[in-house]
C-alpha cells in the first residue's frame, strides 16, 4: 500500500532563462562573455525549492560574470538544467575563466556570495559541488528527484509514493 501526495511543481528552466539573460545583459562585465543557455523541459521542482535554486544561480552566474576572467578578456559562460536518471534536477554553472585559486576549499571558504550559495542550496535541500580545472569552473547543484506529471504550462503536479503501515491507501488532494 502507498499514499500518493500530490504537490505543484515549477519549471525552472523559464525562470531561470529570463533571469540569466537580464542579469548577463545589465551586468557591467557581462558584455565581455558570450552566454549559452540550455533549459529543456523536465526541470521541475516544488516551489518552495523554485525560489532558493534561481536565487544561487543567480549568483553563481554573477560570480562568474565578476571573478571567471580577472585580465577582462572574453569569455564564455553556459548555465543549463537537466533530469538526471532518478528523476532529479541539476543545474550548472559554468566558466571558461581560471577556476577557483590553488587551495580554495568552496565548502567553507568564500565571501558573503558563495555563503548564501551554500545556505540556500542547503535550505533547499540540494547538494553543491565544484569542479576546478585550467579550463575553467563547473559548479553543480544536484536536486533529489521526483518524478513530475504533465499539466498546466508552467506548473503541474508532482507523486511522491510512501509506504502506509496499517494496510490502507490514501490519496491526499492539493
Amino acid at each position: 500500500m502507498a499514499i500518493i501526495c500530490r504537490f505543484p511543481s515549477l519549471d525552472l528552466g523559464e525562470s531561470l532563462r529570463g533571469m540569466c539573460g537580464i542579469l548577463v545583459s545589465s551586468h557591467p562585465a557581462g558584455a565581455r562573455m558570450e552566454a549559452a543557455y540550455s533549459f529543456p523541459p523536465g526541470c521541475r521542482v516544488p516551489p518552495g525549492q523554485a525560489e532558493p535554486l534561481v536565487r544561487a544561480v543567480r549568483e553563481l552566474v554573477a560570480n562568474a560574470i565578476e571573478h571567471a576572467h580577472p585580465t577582462h578578456v572574453r569569455g564564455r559562460l553556459r548555465v543549463g538544467c537537466r533530469q538526471d536518471a532518478e528523476g532529479g534536477v541539476v543545474l550548472e554553472v559554468i566558466d571558461d575563466g581560471v577556476g577557483l585559486p590553488e587551495g580554495f576549499d568552496p565548502a567553507v571558504q568564500g565571501g558573503a556570495g558563495l555563503r548564501l550559495v551554500r545556505a540556500l542550496c542547503r535550505g533547499a535541500g540540494a547538494r553543491l559541488s565544484f569542479e576546478s580545472t585550467a579550463l575553467g569552473l563547473i559548479v553543480r547543484i544536484a536536486v533529489p528527484g521526483v518524478r513530475a506529471e504533465s499539466g498546466h504550462p508552467g506548473i503541474s503536479e508532482g507523486v511522491v509514493w510512501a509506504p502506509v503501515h496499517r494496510g490502507r491507501q490514501h490519496r491526499d488532494q492539493p
